[in-house]
Order: structure tokens, then sequence, then C-alpha cells
């Protein structure tokens, strides 16, 4: 009856490869103690890796490179204090400046301007109309 050589490297892989797959995983050598060439192959995460070993001869695979996950996109600056541009609006109000003025200067600036609930409740206060406070959030161009 023949014996199968390349067994022992096949029952290797097969109980020694997930231990060295784990946490820091760089490369893995894998030895044909057989009389015929096998192929070694390895998958990290979708990536393959495949090396042919000669009989009585060694052979390193290195983990294949995983794709790195995305970049998360930058977090907005936390705003500190009070929005400068809601509270010129408010002065302006106060001051009985038409709602077309304040819509220039809101245009000019160009930036939204997020209100918070707070703001929200002093521009109400202030006697502006759903459009202002629509303009600070999503405004338009200047024409």
């Amino acid at each position: 009856m023949r014996r199968n050589r390349f067994l022992p490297v096949l029952l290797w892989i097969a109980c020694f490869a997930p231990a060295a797959l784990g946490q820091g995983f760089t490369a893995m050598t894998i030895c044909n103690a057989g009389t015929v060439s096998v192929d070694a192959y390895v998958m990290l995460e979708g990536k393959l890796t495949e090396k042919s070993i000669a009989p009585a001869d060694c052979a390193r695979l290195p983990a294949p490179t995983p794709t790195p996950a995305p970049a998360a996109a930058p977090a907005a600056p936390a705003r500190v204090g009070p929005d400068l541009l809601v509270e010129s609006v408010i002065q302006l109000l106060k001051a009985k400046t038409p709602e077309t003025r304040i819509m220039q200067v809101i245009q000019a600036d160009g930036k939204p301007h997020p209100l918070t609930g707070a703001e929200r409740a002093r521009l109400e206060d202030s006697g502006a109309s759903e459009n202002l406070m629509d303009a600070l959030e999503h405004p338009k161009p200047a024409k």
C-alpha cells in the first residue's frame, strides 16, 4: 500500500495554521517533507497568497495584505460659544433692520449655520421668520 507523503504537510496546515493566522500574523513557514511538490495557500480576509513548495524544501508565505478600512471623515469641530452670525442677526432684528438686508448679510457669509434649540428660540423671540432661520441653516449663494 502506497503511503501519501504530503499528508503530514496538510495535517500541519490544518492543525497549526489557524493559530498562526491569529492576531499579529505576518508570515508563515511551511516545510514539505514529502517527495512531491505541494502547493500551499493562505487566505486571510479574502486575500489569497500561494506558493509551490518543492520536496524537502521550506517556503515562507507572507500574510496577504488586508485592504485597509476606509478612513472616517473627520468630525466637524465642535462650536465653542455663540455663533457670531446668529448673534449679528439677532442684533439686526432688534434694530428693526429689514429682512431683505439681513438675508443679504447671511448670503454674503455663505456658510451653513446649524441652529441649536436655544438659538432658534432666541431668533423667534427677536422676530425672525422661518425663512430667515432656514437661510441661516441652508444659505443660498448671493446673486
